[in-house]
């Protein structure tokens, strides 16, 4: 199709509202959804994609977001970067939905001090669905780039992390992705924040269990043996049944062959001992009180 015909198609079809009604029964609304789809699909398969990004980005909402994403995405590693800010610019100030894509898209394109702004956006940011694609988009940034300045955006929203935000847990307790050169800082702070979030009278919950099972042993040697014995002695044993976490054990195990200091683990060891000793004298005398 000439180049002409297809703009003249695309301003014709331009979606005017957000949502079709798909259950309306209604054939004439039906068929034009359809060829709206079609149309955002397939502009990614045009030679000269840019002469069709305006257009396209009045594809980029609703019902019809989805069509149009191959083709944004075509059009953005395809054009010019000098041409897109503008674009890039739209798509920011539209729904939440799209929002999110300019988030990962401003990752691809924008030079580093522009692109540290955005993130530290994150701040002002109000929806919390964006916030979330906020941090996620530095995390990845940081893991890939080792950008000391990403690293406060970064502990500042784990910060004030909430319990519900579970697709942020399982991110976060993936220790391995962060630079080995804060890694020790990232998993403490990390801990910290899951100590604080696990339900009243839990030990340790699932993202606690799972952080200390994706430790591996370079991790286990960079970190702090004041860190490392304030949790095996806060975790390991259960007063009341003297009871032992897998996770916790695997992690003295861990800490004893890889840790630092050997004075300090020798002694430690001698301590833990006189822990469990305490703590079955202590079980001795509940089961034998009358």
């Amino acid at each position: 199709m000439p180049q002409q015909d297809l703009l003249l198609y695309l301003k014709k079809y331009s979606p005017k509202v957000a949502k079709i009604d798909k259950l309306s029964g209604d054939e004439d609304v039906q068929k034009k959804y359809e060829i709206q789809c079609s149309l955002a699909k397939n502009l990614k398969l045009t030679s000269n994609i840019k002469e069709f990004l305006p257009d396209l980005l009045e594809y980029c909402h609703g019902d019809v977001l989805r069509s149009s994403l191959p083709s944004l995405y075509s059009s953005f590693y395809r054009i010019p970067v000098n041409q897109l800010y503008s674009a890039l610019e739209k798509i920011s100030m539209n729904a939440v939905s799209v929002r999110k894509h300019a988030i990962f898209l401003s990752s691809l394109l924008l030079p580093l001090d522009e692109l540290l702004l955005k993130y530290q956006g994150i701040q002002y940011e109000k929806n919390s669905s964006v916030k979330q694609h906020i941090f996620l988009s530095c995390y990845k940034f940081f893991a890939k780039n080792n950008l000391p300045e990403c690293w406060p955006i970064l502990r500042d929203y784990i910060d004030h992390l909430e319990k519900n935000q579970k697709d942020v847990l399982k991110v976060i307790i993936q220790v391995s992705q962060v630079p080995k050169q804060y890694r020790p800082i990232f998993i403490e702070h990390v801990w910290f924040i899951l100590n604080k979030l696990k339900k009243e009278n839990v030990k340790l919950d699932e993202n606690m269990n799972s952080l200390l099972n994706n430790l591996k042993k370079q991790d286990i040697i960079c970190l702090k043996d004041t860190f490392c014995m304030d949790l095996i002695e806060s975790n390991l044993f259960g007063i009341d049944e003297c009871s032992m976490e897998d996770s916790v054990f695997d992690f003295v195990r861990k800490f004893l062959l890889y840790g630092g200091n050997s004075k300090n683990k020798i002694s430690f060891c001698s301590k833990l001992f006189m822990i469990s000793n305490r703590n079955s004298g202590i079980k001795m005398k509940v089961k034998l009180k009358p």
